[in-house]
């Protein structure tokens, strides 16, 4: 799911059957966000590091902020938006991480999820 970060609004969703993994419904919930919002950021934690996602957010006019894995490099393999974020985590990194620790507003909004609709009820999430 994707929501706001101000208002804990949740723009998109998709719901899988729980063996899913959650980095190839990225794209999707970016695309469907984008078509009702205007969105300025997107902060995912490194699961989601990816070129493809990375591009997707730039493709509707959003700057990704999504740390990178341990062992990712800056070379672009023709993608231009991941190496620019990788310089950018790499040489302002304290900035980059302020923006990203936006994301863990949507772990207020999984909380209020589980309290109001139940306490079994089971969110995996990134």
């Amino acid at each position: 799911m994707i929501c706001g970060i101000k208002t804990n609004i949740i723009t998109a969703i998709t719901v899988t059957d729980g063996h899913a993994a959650d980095s190839p419904q990225f794209s999707d919930l970016v695309g469907k966000t984008a078509e009702h919002f205007n969105i300025k950021e997107v902060s995912a934690d490194k699961a989601y590091s990816s070129r493809e996602n990375m591009e997707k957010v730039f493709e509707v006019g959003a700057v990704p902020y999504i740390p990178f894995k341990s062992n990712a490099t800056g070379r672009a393999k023709g993608n231009h938006t991941w190496r620019k974020m990788y310089l950018y985590f790499r040489y302002y990194e304290q900035e980059f991480m302020e923006r990203y620790h936006k994301r863990s507003n949507v772990e207020s909004t999984f909380s209020m999820i589980k309290r109001k609709f139940s306490p079994r009820c089971t969110l995996i999430h990134g």
